[in-house]
């Protein structure tokens, strides 16, 4: 790594933007790419795959690889301590993206596309088990407005508790391990850099934002229909980006709904454009 500021990226960065503007942008900032960032470029649309991969350099190691939020999670659990940010911890191994991923009719190998597969599948457990999350929202929404207040403000009101540590620490109090038991470590210790209070404070804004959208449909998975889940999907795989970007303190994405979560929960951070 050198000494330039890093830099999370999200896939319409490298969707959208020209090569010029992203050579510039790599010639300022260390750009980082997360798994989910790999993930969503490997199996979108292939015109839009073309176009992701033949945004890097055709070289050797044309981008800095780092590990997923579960890493970070898993770290903190066992050693009672913060991971770091993202670009403390790289991939150090050298590869090459195949070169006919920067083409739109290359059709992926039966083995990469089966791999393909299978994480749409498990991305789609995800989801389910966001939804059962986003459902605590409404206990909390239910309270304010049976106290008169109306539901936009009230929706404001929790993203704003979402934001106080302080808070945010007392939710972690409540968290279990696999096992149904407490996690063995006091969470009153625990600061911005924790990668499970960030992820926590991620999880819940989308959780609001998700039950502000769709309200009470949430309670009927089964009946969700497929344009739905595809919009809850792209939640669980923003939530990841989010998280990786709050902990690092710098990040480049388009889309208004990340820029305004990052800005919540990182109001001096870097945010590019």
């Amino acid at each position: 790594m050198n000494d330039r500021t890093a830099l999370l990226l999200d896939k319409n960065i490298l969707q959208g933007w020209p090569l010029s503007r992203l050579n510039a942008l790599a010639e300022q900032y260390t750009l980082l790419m997360p798994d989910v960032l790999f993930f969503e470029m490997i199996s979108t649309d292939p015109a839009a795959r073309a176009k992701c991969f033949g945004s890097l350099a055709p070289t050797k190691n044309p981008i800095v690889l780092v590990d997923h939020i579960g890493q970070h999670l898993k770290y903190e659990l066992e050693y009672f301590t913060p991971m770091g940010k993202p670009s403390q911890h790289p991939l150090v191994m050298d590869y090459r993206f195949h070169p006919k991923l920067r083409d739109a009719d290359y059709v992926l190998p039966a083995d990469v596309a089966a791999r393909v597969s299978s994480e749409k599948s498990a991305l789609r457990i995800r989801v389910t088990n966001f939804i059962e999350r986003a459902g605590t929202i409404e206990g909390m929404i239910l309270q304010l407005t049976n106290q008169g207040m109306k539901r936009p403000p009230a929706f404001e009101q929790i993203r704003r508790e979402v934001s106080d540590i302080e808070n945010v620490r007392t939710f972690l109090k409540y968290l279990k391990d696999p096992n149904g038991e407490a996690l063995p470590f006091d969470p009153s210790g625990v600061d911005e850099s924790s990668a499970l209070l960030r992820h926590m404070q991620v999880m819940l804004l989308f959780a609001i934002d998700a039950w502000e959208r769709y309200g009470s449909v949430l309670r009927l998975e089964a009946e969700l229909s497929e344009n739905l889940y595809d919009k809850l999907e792209h939640d669980v795989l923003d939530a990841e980006y989010l998280s990786l970007a709050v902990l690092e303190g710098a990040f480049a994405t388009q889309e208004q709904k990340l820029r305004m979560m990052f800005k919540q929960l990182r109001p001096n951070g870097l945010l590019v454009p």
